[in-house]
């Protein structure tokens, strides 16, 4: 089987989550024998693939030029949207985006429709889907995954390299949508030490996260995967208070390096994570310190490690990959 993967043109030179788990899926789908290229540009000669897998409806204007040419090639196009519905988001942080949004819609709802089979990351996204555009395409929930690695972190090299350790850590481009500041302004006049990581999205943001912060707050731009690893395993504590994700890949991760966490109820957290962690508002800071607060002095939560070990990794998100590709190419749909 030969699969093209596409997504935004800008995915390996911005990486995000969308970058990871477009990559770890196509490595799992590699592991399998499926060949997986991925092209980033527009319309792709698609003669030699048997199906087309795009990602992301969020900025749709790339994704649905992508499946309307593959829709002319009369190739199958599996699609993950990875989608949350951003009005309330926009509302509250950048009123003046929300034109955009509303005019994406229609192409939303037209790619999703397009698409022969959706793979939605979790039961709550597709629900989403159906309560914004009325979506009837099949569908198959594919979870995301993390690195089994992370399971086995030490904190030594984070240690040795910052001094810091039993501190609340966030991994995450400093952005409005993470959120940084709010929980910034909600650890006020506690004693927590907290550790942000990430690339600055929004510079005229991250200022301000500076300024803020003081020296409660240390930065750090970008780390490999394995000192991100020491970091988590450092940490007391891993808040993720955004105004959604996916569940976030960098929950996964903090939670199965030993991490007691905090994340935001909007998204599908709730769905990954059950009643294994401690969920906070994005526009509540006392809710944020609340939550932050009674994570940081409780017991490591142990069973989230093996739960997350057991339900979510990689080589499982390319288990039911594939099989969503071969009920697709045997027309099960």
């Amino acid at each position: 089987m030969k699969v093209l993967m596409q997504a935004r043109p800008d995915l390996l030179k911005i990486p995000a989550g969308d970058t990871i788990q477009i990559l770890k899926t196509k490595a799992a789908l590699e592991g399998l024998g499926v060949e997986v290229d991925i092209n980033l540009t527009i319309n792709p000669d698609l003669t030699a693939y048997q199906l087309v897998h795009c990602f992301n409806i969020i900025r749709v204007e790339e994704t649905y030029a992508q499946v309307q040419n593959a829709i002319e090639q009369q190739c199958p196009v599996v699609l993950t949207p990875i989608y949350w519905n951003m009005k309330e988001y926009l509302e509250k942080t950048s009123p003046e985006k929300l034109n955009w949004w509303y005019k994406g819609m229609d192409k939303r709802k037209e790619v999703l429709k397009m698409a022969h089979v959706l793979l939605p990351n979790a039961r709550s996204e597709m629900f989403q889907l159906k309560m914004d555009f009325k979506c009837n395409t099949p569908y198959q929930i594919v979870y995301n995954g993390v690195d089994p690695s992370f399971y086995e972190s030490s904190p030594k090299l984070f240690i040795q390299k910052y001094g810091l350790k039993n501190f609340v850590l966030c991994v995450g481009r400093i952005s409005p949508r993470k959120n940084q500041l709010t929980m910034i302004r909600a650890l006020k006049g506690t004693d927590l030490k907290m550790v942000f990581i990430g690339s600055i999205n929004d510079p005229r943001y991250y200022r301000q996260c500076l300024k803020e912060g003081g020296d409660q707050v240390l930065f750090i731009s970008h780390l490999p995967q394995n000192r991100l690893a020491s970091a988590y395993a450092a940490a007391r504590v891993h808040m993720l208070a955004s105004w959604y994700d996916t569940p976030g890949l960098v929950n996964l991760e903090a939670g199965l390096a030993g991490c007691n966490l905090v994340v935001s109820d909007r998204g599908t957290a709730r769905e990954y994570f059950g009643d294994l962690v401690w969920y906070c508002s994005p526009d509540d800071p006392h809710s944020i310190r609340m939550a932050v607060l009674e994570a940081f002095f409780s017991p490591q939560i142990d069973d989230l490690k093996s739960y997350i070990l057991r339900h979510f990794t990689w080589e499982e998100t390319g288990k039911a990959t594939f099989e969503a590709y071969l009920k697709l190419l045997n027309s099960r749909y």
